[in-house]
């Protein structure tokens, strides 16, 4: 990570800041300048196609969340009724793109950065299902669409996504044994070149 100060200041209704797109650059170590202006109704779905192009899944939390790794913590601004984003480090604030560095009074969204090379996001389906051996009691099977839907299964979300972040690596599904489902690392006979 590297911090980035925004660039425009917020003064409505003449202009939004672009606090933002400060700590997007930030935590990817990019110019500001060619983050796009993630404004309007669908600035969300907007962003989210942009990170996939550097290679990440966006992943949020309409809560105060703890991670390891640099993520973005939205929250009233000190300086108004209005909304400000810095970046966080587990559990702290590590910058403000604001010149007063004054950070935020609440915490009201977080979002994280995900290496879609980590969950296996080469594989079209998002149905594809992965075993994550968090520990020698805990074992988690799910598939993308349970990372990626915030809704879906969300305490398994708590545990599974700063696990990934962390930089582990789940198995992924390869076939189906004598109704056994068969993972990258378990100890089986490799399946034939005709096997699904």
């Amino acid at each position: 990570m590297i911090p980035i100060n925004q660039t425009k200041l917020h003064n409505p209704p003449e202009e939004s800041g672009n606090c933002l797109a400060a700590c997007i650059a930030s935590i990817f170590e990019v110019p500001i300048d060619i983050i796009p202006e993630f404004e309007g109704e669908n600035w969300y779905l907007e962003m989210m196609k942009f990170v996939e192009i550097l290679g990440f899944e966006m992943l949020r939390w309409d809560e105060e969340v703890v991670l390891k790794g640099y993520y973005i913590v939205n929250g009233k601004s000190p300086r108004g009724s209005f909304d400000h984003v810095v970046i966080f480090k587990n559990g702290k604030m590590v910058h403000d793109p604001h010149p007063s560095k004054k950070g935020i009074e609440n915490i009201k969204w977080c979002l994280a950065f995900l290496p879609l090379h980590s969950i296996g996001k080469l594989i079209p389906s998002t149905e594809i299902k992965f075993r994550a051996i968090i520990s020698e009691n805990t074992i988690i099977y799910f598939r993308l669409i349970d990372l990626i839907r915030p809704t879906k299964l969300f305490s398994i979300r708590n545990i599974l996504i700063p696990w990934l972040l962390n930089g582990n690596r789940p198995d992924r599904f390869i076939w189906t044994k004598d109704s056994e489902d068969i993972y990258e690392n378990d100890k089986a006979e490799t399946p034939d070149a005709e096997q699904p």
